[in-house]
């Protein structure tokens, strides 16, 4: 997790400062040197407590590297390295940004490939400046005993998510980052629904704010087959995470207009959403202009756009919902046309996604394995946004959406409204006060949450045979609302027997009043009804004696 300072003062002041106490040879000196053709230009020194304080295992000020251990990986050395030989001016960034960058020279020097391609005076110069890295090589975790996952690992800056880079099926979390998003993707009825597992990685998190323990984060996918295969059609799989689960229904784009006003396109394909985006920003007025008007902005104003209305390394979905990056076919036909990713966590500014992707062979029905966890940082972390990733990069197994630099556009998406802001706090209500909320409910978004939390409640109604109709009665209960309703089974009561019959309200939802709850004893013309309870709150009782039977009934919600 290193990180790169500013500083104040001279840089001769500064090494002169930083070398006592601590000072010590430049971790792998000899390799990184042979392998860059270049002098390490400033010091390095064993700083245990400035690391710790900071929560990563090394990091740059000025000339002088602090590392956590005397002895740490050559990646890590490395990645310091880099950075102390861009605020030395001795390299600019290659365009890749000085995090990537670093990381990138220290990749070349682990696996022996020349990184002197990678250093000089291509791209832009590295202004000193906090630039939290997420990636900890496996190494890194064995030396400093944090994150261990058994391979390189990405960490949310808040330390509450952690994926793999290479490893597919690995996610650990905060168990309540799991239960939050959980929450959300049960009230967007989602095809993925997430469960904590056993005891996973910890460690200090990268921005400093202080250890963080995780578990195993276990996605349960409806649509997958016994064996686990899932869809591998990367717009199928996300719109099974983004629900309605089964329907594969068609995705709305996500944008702000030019006063600030958060905008949903009209349900459909990428290119669609992709126009209406333009149109609804004001950059034409119709597709053909806008796409014009887009395509000509300079890089940097093409950025001060995506920023203003959430689109490119500036998208941010929620929970529940995805990114989108499309091709612009009129200028590059590379890689994919486009790939979707829902994202199932968001940990601070990081967000965790599950996808899949069509290769060769694939239909849009096929289902395989190969789906995977990713993480994709906020555009203050450059290189790591999800645009930067797929839409001016190469996202997994080096495949990219168009070409760098050709237009591709990156868009959040959803298939239903968002109800993250109203998920909090509903498993603490009342059967009866979500009934009472969800009848005073006008957002979308906030009956969704509430109409979630009510499926996993229960109508309980306790039967007492005081006197039998008859020697035996077939007696059975039925609850309606709305135009909805449910039947129990009928079961076979004599006189002093007592039995406690339940209905699952994601029957009736959604209820936002009164429920009929009836108990019925079964003839073979016609059924007579014995109790007739409303329930709006419980328990409520009904012991009138009614076709020569009395049963004592009580109808209430189990919470």
């Amino acid at each position: 997790m290193p990180i790169f300072l500013s500083a104040t003062g001279t840089a001769s002041e500064r090494a002169a400062e930083a070398r006592p106490p601590g000072a010590m040879t430049y971790p792998h000196a000899a390799a990184i040197q042979a392998a860059t053709g270049l002098a390490i230009p400033g010091v390095s020194i064993h700083d245990r407590a400035g690391c710790a304080r900071l929560g990563v295992t090394a990091f740059t000020d000025g000339e002088v590297s602090h590392f956590a251990t005397p002895t740490p990986a050559l990646h890590v050395a490395a990645h310091e390295a880099a950075h102390q030989l861009q605020h030395a001016g001795r390299t600019r960034d290659a365009g890749m940004g000085a995090e990537p960058h670093a990381h990138a020279v220290a990749d070349a020097v682990v696996s022996g490939t020349s990184p002197r391609p990678l250093l000089g005076a291509r791209g832009s110069s590295v202004a000193p400046a906090l630039r939290p890295y997420t990636e900890i090589p496996a190494a890194t975790q064995t030396a400093t005993s944090q994150w261990m996952i058994g391979s390189d690992a990405r960490v949310a800056d808040n330390g509450l998510a952690v994926t793999s880079v290479t490893d597919r099926h690995v996610c650990y979390a905060d168990p309540a980052l799991i239960a939050s998003a959980d929450l959300i993707l049960r009230a967007k009825q989602s095809g993925v629904r997430l469960r904590p597992g056993a005891a996973g990685p910890s460690g200090s998190a990268p921005d400093g704010s202080g250890v963080r323990s995780t578990v195993e984060c276990i996605a349960q996918v409806r649509s997958a087959t016994a064996g686990g295969e899932v869809w591998s059609d990367c717009g199928r799989m996300s719109r099974e995470v983004q629900g309605i689960a089964g329907t594969d229904t068609p995705a709305r784009g996500i944008y702000r207009d030019g006063g600030g006003t958060e905008r949903e396109t009209s349900p459909g394909g990428t290119t669609s959403i992709r126009d209406e985006v333009l149109v609804g920003a004001g950059l034409g007025a119709d597709p053909a202009s806008a796409r014009a008007a887009y395509e000509a902005m300079d890089p940097a104003a093409r950025d001060a756009f995506a920023q203003a209305h959430g689109l490119d390394r500036h998208a941010a979905p929620n929970v529940g919902e995805s990114y989108m990056s499309v091709r612009n076919d009129a200028l590059s036909t590379a890689g994919f046309n486009f790939h979707w990713g829902g994202v199932i966590l968001v940990a601070g500014g990081d967000r965790v996604t599950f996808e899949n992707f069509a290769r060769p062979g694939t239909t849009y029905g096929t289902r395989n394995l190969l789906w995977y966890f990713d993480m994709y940082g906020p555009p203050s972390k450059a290189g790591q946004t999800w645009h930067e990733r797929w839409a001016e990069g190469t996202g997994r197994e080096g495949v990219g959406v168009g070409a760098p630099g050709m237009g591709s556009m990156t868009i959040p998406t959803r298939t239903s409204a968002d109800p993250s802001a109203y998920t909090p706090g509903t498993p603490a209500l009342s059967t009866a006060d979500l009934i009472t909320r969800r009848a005073a409910a006008t957002q979308e978004g906030e009956r969704m949450a509430l109409d979630a939390e009510l499926r996993t409640r229960w109508i309980r109604v306790t039967v007492e045979v005081v006197s039998a109709q008859e020697s035996t009665d077939e007696v059975y209960v039925r609850a309606a609302h709305g135009g909805r309703s449910r039947e129990t089974g009928a079961l076979d009561m004599r006189g002093g027997d007592r039995n406690t019959f339940w209905i699952p309200l994601s029957a009736l939802v959604p209820v936002s009043g009164t429920i009929s709850v009836k108990v019925y004893e079964s003839d073979v013309i016609w059924d007579d009804l014995i109790s007739d309870i409303d329930l709006r709150n419980g328990p409520v009782s009904d012991n009138r004696p009614r076709d020569d039977a009395e049963y004592h009934t009580t109808a209430e919600f189990d919470r």
